[in-house]
């Protein structure tokens, strides 16, 4: 019986193998046949897409709307300043604190510009910050008024970070210093005698924005070395300039009327006699060297010392006299229930 024939089997790549566990037809196989250049054109833009969006969220979009609706000074609508102040306080505000770089939308926007404003020296007050049409913000707030000028001295050649206006007593002087001795300081001496100005609060103030020629505008006050921190928009602490203060907000409005001009604080020989404790009495002078003590600071009066209001409307009486009158009335307290000029003080 003749043997069958065998039939000759395939070779190479026309048989097919079965996949095992270890062959490399799988998911990676797969991979593997999917031509590069769907990386290049799928796969590649979608990263781009996502990797540009996290930037435009990070970096385009701020600065888009820093250039739409950034913060500018003209979009600030403050409250109109008063006659009395020469600086631009929203520039200096705007540049001071850096708010161009906020942008209208932000959230913590109304709160910056509050607080920026609410620092400046010639801010007393900040009542609102609003946001309003066309992308502008309205802000309400309250300016600080000059009250008083306080005189002060220090040794010469000494000049501190808040001088403002200068007289040098006795002598000439040089640059922006005055030749002419203050009033009411007494014995000439070589030192440098400055004003600095301060409002009702006893607040420094910015004293550049005042030339020498306005001291004679506000009350002078003179406190036997008086001192200050040297910082602008920092409360002056020495508590006789807080007392001649009281004084000065009381006669404000009469001040130029009745050529009133300076207040001096001295210290009170019966501070006991006073129930709110002040240890120090005042005298107000006018501008024609006429001088009246007043006595205890305004609030503070000693037992039978006649209140500030009595005090006021007994000054106007004695400082509207004719002036035939009012030539022999030099001195006179107005710390003692009396109507009569006669009773002077030494």
């Amino acid at each position: 019986m003749a043997n069958p024939k065998k039939t000759p089997q395939p070779s190479g790549s026309g048989l097919k193998s079965e996949s095992g566990p270890n062959s490399g037809s799988g998911l990676a196989g797969s991979l593997g046949a999917v031509p590069r250049t769907f990386w290049f054109s799928v796969i590649g833009p979608l990263v781009l897409l996502i990797g540009g969006y996290f930037a435009w969220i990070q970096y385009g979009a701020p600065n888009l709307d820093r250039a739409i609706y950034g913060l500018k000074t003209e979009n600030l609508i403050v409250t109109p300043k008063p006659p009395w102040i020469d600086a631009d306080v929203t520039k200096e505000v705007f540049q001071g604190a850096d708010l161009g770089r906020l942008s209208v939308l932000d959230r913590e926007m109304s709160a910056t510009v509050f607080n920026a404003f609410r620092t400046h020296p010639w801010i007393r007050k900040v009542f609102r910050v609003q946001k309003i049409s066309g992308c502008q913000v309205e802000i309400n707030v309250e300016y600080r008024e000059p009250l008083a000028m306080i005189y002060w001295e220090m040794p010469n050649g000494l000049q501190p970070q808040n001088t403002g206006s200068t007289v040098r007593t006795g002598g000439s002087t040089d640059g922006d210093t005055q030749t002419a001795a203050p009033k009411g300081i007494g014995e000439p001496s070589e030192r440098l005698a400055s004003f600095v100005p301060v409002d009702l609060d006893g607040v420094l103030l910015p004293w550049r924005d005042f030339g020498s020629d306005e001291v004679l505008r506000y009350w002078l006050i003179y406190a036997k070395n008086a001192s200050t921190s040297g910082r602008v928009g920092a409360d002056y602490s020495d508590v006789r300039v807080k007392a001649a203060l009281r004084l000065c907000l009381l006669l404000k409005e009469h001040r130029e009327t009745l050529g009133l001009e300076r207040i001096y604080v001295y210290p009170s020989a019966n501070p006991d006699n006073s129930p709110m404790g002040s240890k120090w009495i005042l005298e107000v002078t006018s501008h024609n060297n006429q001088r009246f003590l007043w006595g205890n600071p305004p609030g503070m009066e000693s037992a039978g010392e006649p209140n500030a209001l009595a005090k006021a409307e007994r000054l106007i009486q004695l400082t509207q006299r004719p002036t035939s009158e009012q030539s022999k009335l030099v001195e006179f307290d107005l710390s003692k229930a009396s109507k009569s000029p006669a009773d002077s003080f030494q």
